[in-house]
C-alpha cells in the first residue's frame, strides 16, 4: 500500500469505510442522473459521477439510431 495515500477513510470524519453509499440525483433540467458516493457514518460526500450504466446505454442508443438501427 502507498503510504502517502489515505484510502479506506473519510477525510471529513477520520471513520474506516469499507464501503460507499451511492446516491442518484437528478442534474438540474436533464434526464441524466449523476451518482453521489458518500461515507456511510457521516454522509459526507466524497465523490459524484454521471450514472455509468446510463451514460453507456445513451450513448450506444445514440450510435444505433446514426447507424440506422434504431
Amino acid at each position: 500500500m502507498n503510504p502517502g495515500v489515505k484510502s479506506g477513510r473519510c477525510p471529513k470524519c477520520g471513520n474506516r469505510t469499507n464501503q460507499l453509499e451511492a446516491v442518484m440525483i437528478p442534474i438540474a433540467g436533464q434526464a441524466w442522473q449523476a451518482l453521489s458516493l458518500q461515507c456511510p457514518h457521516c454522509h459526507a460526500i466524497l465523490g459524484v459521477q454521471m450514472n455509468p450504466d446510463q451514460l453507456v446505454d445513451e450513448t450506444v442508443a445514440r450510435v444505433a439510431k446514426r447507424l440506422g438501427r434504431d
